[in-house]
């Protein structure tokens, strides 16, 4: 789950690449710097959700998907 704010760019990307069906790439790593898995991505479900007291947040669902750039892990 993420916040829904339409000024951030990573949030915008996320839903874009939703909408548009379009796979997006993004690295999943343990730690700032550190190592985990590289790979397109397609998104699978996007979702607003409105409480009533909290902030609107979005919750998103992704998964590696094919694409010309073939999954690796990265660092360490």
């Amino acid at each position: 789950m993420c916040r829904a704010d339409t000024a951030d760019a990573g949030f915008t990307a996320i839903k874009n690449a939703f909408f548009g069906n379009d796979p997006i790439g993004f690295q999943i790593l343990d730690e700032t710097s550190g190592q985990g898995l590289q790979a397109d991505f397609s998104m699978t479900n996007f979702s607003r959700n409105e409480a009533l007291e909290e902030a609107i947040t979005a919750s998103v669902t992704a998964k590696v998907t094919y694409s010309a750039t073939a999954p690796s892990w990265i660092g360490g």
